[in-house]
């Protein structure tokens, strides 16, 4: 088994602090995206999904997976998935493969909608998502609790504005993510 620890989210939610801080923390690298800013796919997100259920997960920090990410946004936007993406045997088998073969641990950022809303409008280049950025929170939170009532010990809920966390998000995550490493890295 490879470790993966991937951050979900809707934009302007403290998942690239906290992507920043655990990579500096864990000394681990963070993956190249593969989806711009304003949503664009800058690679074929099928094949990378694909190729990356394949051959395993590096030892890596992820800003979203597309099997995530791409049902909630694409939608939600109006831009059509790529084909596999809505192919349901395809869309079963990776996502049977993602959490059979990959077992992901999963941070959902998610602090108070209010917060989000107002991050998102302060961020020029998160405009094209005003107006959207309720139905996308919705769908993650939806995401995010159905995936803690299943996978408890895998996914982890994360509020940058409570309890300190904005200060020190790390200290909330290290005894959970290093209990998790250890063993991970003894399995490899």
């Amino acid at each position: 088994m490879v470790p993966i620890i991937i951050l979900e989210g809707p934009d302007g939610s403290g998942k690239t602090t906290l992507l920043h801080k655990l990579a500096e923390e864990f000394h681990l690298p963070i993956a190249s995206r593969v989806v711009s800013k304003a949503g664009e796919a800058e690679i074929d997100l099928a094949g990378w999904v694909d190729e990356t259920n394949e051959a395993g997960f590096q030892f890596k920090l992820y800003d979203r997976h597309r099997l995530i990410s791409n049902p909630i946004y694409s939608p939600i936007l109006g831009r059509a998935s790529q084909d596999a993406f809505r192919n349901r045997d395809w869309v079963i088998f990776a996502t049977h493969n993602f959490y059979e073969q990959v077992d992901p641990c999963v941070i959902y950022c998610l602090p108070p909608l209010e917060v989000v809303r107002a991050n998102v409008q302060a961020d020029s280049t998160n405009h094209w998502l005003l107006g959207r950025i309720d139905a996308v929170y919705e769908a993650y939170l939806a995401r995010a609790a159905l995936e803690q009532a299943l996978r408890p010990a895998r996914t982890a809920i994360y509020d940058y504005t409570t309890d300190g966390q904005e200060d020190n998000p790390v200290a909330t995550f290290k005894p959970w993510l290093v209990g998790w490493l250890i063993i991970t890295k003894e399995l490899t």
